[in-house]
């Protein structure tokens, strides 16, 4: 039997950021060509946002893809292992992987309600519409915004358009299925709550995307997702403002953005700052949004 191959996520806090070194150990494990057993490890780890569940939910599907012997260990925290149960994240990656270290009494440790939380979801690429999952997705975020964020109904509006755009280009450029999940927050330091939001797939990325349309042949994934952030710049006709308009309503309601295609990720608050990273399959994107006040409107 050949020897179990860890993954061990050494993170306490896995998200946008922080997700990249995860990516990195599995991009190095796969460079050495052999299919062992292979274990993901999270005991460490205290506590996963959406870009988190989602990320975790991508590199199950890789490496499912790559050996028939996966598993993986939940945390030992027993808050972050509830949270992980309450977020049906649980459920998805036993579709495909065994999981282990499930603490006694965890499963039934959070109840999360509708207005705080919209859990781990698929997004699968089906051809007939309408796609209820999305329109779910959709009505359950509007009520976060509303009831959580102070959000009008023209900045409802705004997001539901931002994530049906996102969840469409899973279904339109990815050619593969995603994953889609939201939760509300609370700063302790002033108590103004904000909204994360996680999408993800592991289909072909925006420069194999926009290359349909354009000759990419010079373009680093780095350029690629920047003309994605144009206007009218898309692999369909007519359908150029999925990622700009992603970018311009994030920004226009001080939100911070990060995405990820290929080998660069790049964070975008009020100035735009890129990083080359490890090369990994599809496209991801994490969202951040906070409350509306009185110190916090929408900018001119």
């Amino acid at each position: 039997m050949s020897e179990l191959k860890q993954v061990i996520v050494d993170d306490e806090s896995l998200n946008a950021v922080t997700a990249d070194n995860l990516f990195k150990k599995v991009d190095t494990l796969l460079k050495e060509n052999c299919h062992p057993p292979i274990e993901i490890d999270l005991q460490k780890v205290n506590f996963v946002d959406p870009y988190g569940l989602v990320a975790l939910c991508l590199v199950g599907r890789h490496l499912k893809s790559k050996c028939d012997e996966l598993s993986m260990m939940l945390p030992n925290n027993f808050d972050c292992q509830g949270y992980l149960h309450a977020t049906n994240f649980i459920p998805l990656i036993e579709s495909f992987m065994q999981v282990k270290n499930k603490l006694p009494g965890a499963e039934a440790a959070q109840h999360l309600a509708d207005d705080v939380v919209l859990e781990l979801t698929k997004i699968e690429n089906k051809d007939k519409e309408p796609n209820n999952d999305i329109n779910n997705i959709l009505e359950r975020l509007s009520t976060i915004l509303q009831t959580q964020l102070n959000f009008g109904e023209q900045e409802i509006a705004n997001f539901s358009n931002l994530i049906s755009e996102l969840c469409h280009n899973i279904k339109d450029h990815s050619k593969d299925e995603g994953f889609v999940a939201v939760q509300r927050y609370q700063r302790k330091k002033d108590g103004k709550r904000y909204v994360v939001i996680g999408v993800g797939d592991l289909g072909i990325g925006i420069k194999n995307s926009l290359g349909i349309r354009y000759d990419v042949s010079g373009w680093s994934h780095m350029d690629a997702i920047i003309q994605a952030l144009r206007k009218e710049v898309s692999s369909i006709p007519d359908r150029g403002f999925g990622l700009y308009m992603v970018s311009k309503i994030t920004q226009d309601y001080r939100g911070a953005l990060h995405i990820r295609s290929g080998d660069a990720r790049l964070y975008l608050r009020y100035t735009p700052r890129g990083e080359r990273t490890v090369l990994f399959p599809g496209t991801q994107v994490s969202i951040s949004l906070s409350e509306i006040g009185k110190n916090n409107e929408k900018r001119d």
